[in-house]
Order: C-alpha cells, then sequence, then structure tokens
C-alpha cells in the first residue's frame, strides 16, 4: 500500500465562487490545503486525482448535482468523510443525503463559523485513526451536524 506524502487536501466543491473562496480562506487559516471543484463532474476528477481526506460537497450545482456525485464518492472513498452543505436544508434533503452516505449535513449559512470546529474534529480524529493502523477518518466519527 502506498501512503502519501505531505498534506492531504480537503476537497470543496461548489459551483459558487465566492463561496468556496470563502472555505478555501477559512480552512487554509486553520492550516489545512484545499483543492476546488465547481462542478459534479470536477468534483469526481478532483477526487480521484488528489484522494482528499474530507470532502464538502454542495447539492445544487450544473452538470451533476452533489447528490448523484454522493454515491459515487461513497463507492471510490468509503472512508472519507463527506460533508454536504446545502442552502436547500429542508428534511427530505438532508435525509436523502444522509441515505446516501453523507457523513454529516450543514446548511450554507452555518456551515462558515463551523469551519473551525470541523478542522478540529478532522485533525484530531485523523490522529487517533493513524495510531490505531487505520488509514483514513471513519464517517462515524465526525458525527452528526444538524443543519444550521
Amino acid at each position: 500500500m502506498s501512503y502519501r506524502r505531505g498534506p492531504v487536501p480537503t476537497l470543496i466543491c461548489d459551483d459558487d465562487p465566492r463561496l468556496r473562496l470563502l472555505y478555501r480562506q477559512e480552512f487554509e487559516w486553520a492550516g489545512v490545503e484545499v483543492v476546488e471543484a465547481s462542478d459534479g463532474d470536477q468534483c469526481i476528477e478532483v477526487a480521484r486525482r488528489e484522494r482528499p481526506d474530507l470532502i464538502v460537497l454542495d447539492l445544487a450545482m450544473p452538470k451533476r448535482s452533489g447528490l448523484s456525485v454522493l454515491p459515487e464518492l461513497r463507492r471510490c472513498f468509503p472512508e472519507t468523510p463527506v460533508l454536504v452543505v446545502t442552502a436547500h436544508a429542508a428534511v427530505e434533503v438532508l435525509s436523502r443525503s444522509r441515505e446516501l452516505g453523507a457523513t454529516a449535513c450543514y446548511s450554507k449559512p452555518g456551515f462558515l463559523a463551523r469551519i473551525p470546529e470541523v478542522v478540529e474534529r478532522y485533525r484530531l480524529l485523523g490522529e487517533a485513526a493513524a495510531g490505531a493502523g487505520r488509514p483514513g477518518v471513519s464517517s462515524t466519527l465526525l458525527g452528526d451536524a444538524a443543519a444550521s
């Protein structure tokens, strides 16, 4: 098995360039490397190339929605936490996201403020997983996030 050297990025997948910039700045301020995708197809392409340790996924995007991308992400990266971030925090949408394998769901207005908390959980869990000899982070360890 080959292990990656250096920092492993967080993939931010959102069609809004302003939000990607805000998320990028917050993650980088917390010391996390970031790669970006602007639609569902690009999300799959970048995830396969970069093999991120965390994926932040918008649901409403051009070409392929986050809901259509989520099952493929789960198949390719079963241990990688996928955080769904959406402006459409209806119970049905959030339930469907969880059914398709989302680790947690956040509303867009509340997610930016929660990035430091997400990074801290991710770092602590990443160290615990590495110490237990398991690459990656178990999706159940990040916990559920109620839509804020």
